[in-house]
This record gives structure tokens, C-alpha cells and sequence, in this order.
């Protein structure tokens, strides 16, 4: 039975292609905060992976990839290649598939002045953004714990932030002073909040402010990420 057991799975590692194990590993965890960014990286590799089988996947076939991409920074090739990686090796500890990664991107060293960070303001269309990255700025919070934040957590008595929600973290999140110009934009944006989100349009908690980031970076002629005001604050 167990030799039975051995060529079957055999046979089976020989018949799944790269897509569905990488379907059934993000199934697995799609309870996970990193599924949504699994399957923003997916999207991009599957056309490459996808058909393939785990066997098949070489340094060759990696760095074909890679040159298939020229626009694409390294850590996001990177992180790409590495979601099939670790689909592949969920599935089958000793798949013979060889994966080679892009070299590591030197570390971002950007930082705003205070004249930048006011044409970025200043850029910013949407009332909701312009409230983002004055907090990013005054708590040097992540974009996650802003995007999370809600009205219960922000004390005007005391002038506190509480980027933290009790959640058991590797890492905790601070509680922060309001500054005085935060607090200005804070009560403006309480008197018409529609949710119990800080962060909020249209009623509801804004979940990315990728695109109109970028967007309003451009207007600023500013190469900055929302990861880079936290670096500056």
C-alpha cells in the first residue's frame, strides 16, 4: 500500500501545473491578510507559471521571466517568483523545480523635506487622501495600521492617536500625539464621517490609496511611495 501510495503521488506531481497548486496553496490562505497582495502577485506570473509544470521550472525559465519584465522592480520580481516558490514547496518538499531570483534592490533612502511633503498635500484631490498622509506623516504609523484606524481610537480629549486595536502583534502599534494641524483636519472629518472609519469615501473604509497616491505624487513631480512617509516622519 505504501509503495502504491509513493507512485501515485508520483503521478500526480506529474499531472498538477504550477496554476492549480498555486490556487490550492492561496486557498489555503485566503483567511490570511497577505492573500489579496498573493493574488495581486498571481496575476503576473501565471502567464509564465501557469501552464507549466513544477519539473519544469529552471533558473532558465525564472530568468526568461525576468526579461520578460524589464519595467518591473526587482523586489516585486522577487516576491512574484517567490509565491510560486512557496506553492511549490507547500505542495511537495522535494519538488525538483530550481528558482532563481533577481538581485535585492538597494533599500529606499528617500526622505521628503517639509517643502515636499506641502506640494504632495497640496496635491492630493480627495479629501480622504490629504487626511492619510498627514497621519502618515504625524504617526509614522504603516499604511495598514492608518487604512485600519477608526473614530474609537482617536481621543480629542486627550489629543492621542491609538494606532493598536488590542490585537495580539509580533510587533505592537503606537499611540501618538495629535498635532495641532492634525487635529484641525480630525474634527472636519468626524462632523461628516459616515463610518467608523477614519480613513473613509463614499461611507466606506478606503482599503488602497495606491493609485490616487501615485497620481498625486505626479502632480507633485515627487517619486515617493506611502512607505517612504513613514521613513520621513
Amino acid at each position: 500500500e505504501r509503495r502504491f501510495a509513493d507512485m501515485k503521488a508520483k503521478a500526480n506531481r506529474k499531472t498538477v501545473t504550477v496554476a492549480q497548486i498555486v490556487t490550492d496553496y492561496m486557498e489555503d490562505r485566503k483567511n490570511l491578510p497577505s492573500h489579496k497582495v498573493m493574488k495581486f502577485y498571481w496575476k503576473n506570473a501565471e502567464r509564465h507559471f501557469g501552464n507549466l509544470l513544477p519539473e519544469h521550472i529552471t533558473g532558465e525559465v525564472c530568468q526568461a521571466y525576468i526579461k520578460s519584465r524589464p519595467s518591473a522592480a526587482a523586489e516585486t520580481l522577487r516576491k512574484e517568483i517567490g509565491l510560486v516558490r512557496a506553492a511549490i514547496r507547500w505542495k511537495d518538499r522535494a519538488s525538483p523545480a530550481v528558482f532563481k531570483m533577481p538581485p535585492s534592490s538597494p533599500p529606499r533612502e528617500t526622505y521628503l523635506t517639509r517643502d515636499q511633503y506641502r506640494l504632495l498635500l497640496n496635491a492630493c484631490e480627495r479629501q480622504y487622501l490629504k487626511l492619510y498622509v498627514m497621519l502618515a506623516i504625524a504617526t509614522a504609523g504603516r499604511k495598514s495600521a492608518i487604512l485600519e484606524l477608526t473614530w474609537d481610537r482617536v481621543d480629542f480629549e486627550r489629543g492621542l492617536i491609538s494606532l493598536g486595536k488590542g490585537e495580539k502583534r509580533m510587533k505592537g502599534r503606537a499611540t501618538v500625539p495629535m498635532t495641532e494641524s492634525l487635529r484641525v483636519e480630525l474634527e472636519k472629518a468626524r462632523e461628516v464621517s459616515l463610518s467608523a472609519y477614519v480613513i473613509e469615501h463614499g461611507a466606506r473604509q478606503v482599503k488602497e490609496i495606491g493609485k490616487g497616491f501615485r497620481q498625486a505624487a505626479k502632480r507633485a513631480n515627487l517619486e515617493v511611495t506611502p512607505h517612504d512617509l513613514r521613513r520621513s516622519a
